[in-house]
């Protein structure tokens, strides 16, 4: 393993994020290098370290408890309890507001509803028919810039 595989892999090893096998071949390599313990001991001392480490019985044991028995115990009920739904709470000018919007809401609705109604009644009967105006004789006839004797504009 060379300096570039070994300095690639520091950070896993400080972590003991490595297998077996890979961490013997990486700490072999430090043995021998100066350069990258050197690296490898100043990435030791900048690296944050948690506060709380599990100790190794409680390891041990975790490791011999089978999946289901972790399971049982991450339930949050025990068995034969049903969880109760989640309840929501409304102060009370809050549920009038809403109640009153909804009321709004209804009325506006309705009073479309039968506007509707009102204008498919209208369509069924077809288009409106317009009044029969009296005809006009085409001697009275004259539109509107119609002047009987144009007069030429002077200059």
């Amino acid at each position: 393993m060379d300096c570039e595989d070994v300095l690639d892999r520091l950070v896993a090893l400080e972590e003991g994020e490595l297998g077996p096998s890979e961490e013997e071949l990486v700490r072999r390599h430090l043995a021998g290098c100066p350069t990258c313990a050197t690296v490898s001991s100043r990435l030791g001392q900048s690296l944050p370290r948690p506060g709380l480490a599990v100790p190794l019985v409680v390891r041990n044991r975790l490791a011999r408890l089978e999946a289901s028995t972790l399971l049982a115990a991450a339930d949050p009920l025990p068995s034969g309890r049903r969880a109760r739904p989640a309840t929501v709470s409304l102060p009370v000018p809050a549920a009038v507001g809403y109640a009153a919007v909804l009321v709004v809401v209804l009325a506006w609705g309705m009073a479309n509803w039968r506007e509707r109604a009102v204008l498919e009644a209208r369509l069924a009967l077809g288009p409106p028919q317009a009044a029969a105006a009296p005809e006009i004789p085409a001697s009275d006839y004259r539109p509107a810039a119609w002047t009987p004797n144009p007069t030429p504009e002077s200059p």
